[in-house]
């Protein structure tokens, strides 16, 4: 179920269930491009699952918060043939996962992202875009990189550093 223009606000709503005998997951999000009367949008999700697999059971909730700082602005309307400007765009997020294991999973690679954990991080990332078509493009270039930092200052059980670049 989802809305795009909630109340009349322009601000998007989901919500996502699936559900089974012993398995459920729900996922909430909202989008609010005003939450701070400024340029940036906001986008904030809450996800919550349980599921048994084979020798344990596991509990998960995780939450994010993302701030969007658009660089530059997609034009109100084009003419036929005329090009799309670059789109460049920052964002700055918060999140949390929080994993609780009953019985004793096995370390395979599959079972490990299941292991009692809990995680805060911070994340920045940059995204710019002058691709001429987004849906076949012809020419230019799309790039993407995150960076995403895990520290026991946030309340994580682990530090890590993570990066992504396409």
């Amino acid at each position: 179920i989802s809305n795009r223009n909630w109340l009349g606000t322009d601000r998007g709503l989901s919500l996502r269930a699936r559900g089974g005998v012993k398995e459920y997951q729900g996922l909430v999000t909202l989008e609010d491009p005003h939450l701070f009367q400024q340029n940036p949008s906001t986008l904030s999700g809450v996800i919550e699952n349980q599921s048994p697999r084979n020798s344990f059971s596991y509990f998960r909730y995780a939450t994010t918060f993302s701030v969007e700082k658009k660089l530059s602005r997609p034009p109100a309307s084009l003419e036929p043939g005329e090009k799309v400007p670059p789109l460049s765009s920052l964002f700055f997020g918060y999140g949390f996962e929080h994993i609780d294991t009953t019985g004793t999973p096995e370390l395979t690679p599959q079972n490990r992202q299941f292991l009692d954990i809990h995680i805060s991080y911070l994340n920045a990332s940059y995204v710019g875009d002058s691709r001429d078509n987004q849906i076949d493009p012809y020419g230019g270039t799309f790039f993407s990189t995150s960076l995403e930092w895990s520290t026991n200052i946030l309340g994580s059980q682990t530090d890590f550093l993570k990066s992504f670049y396409q």
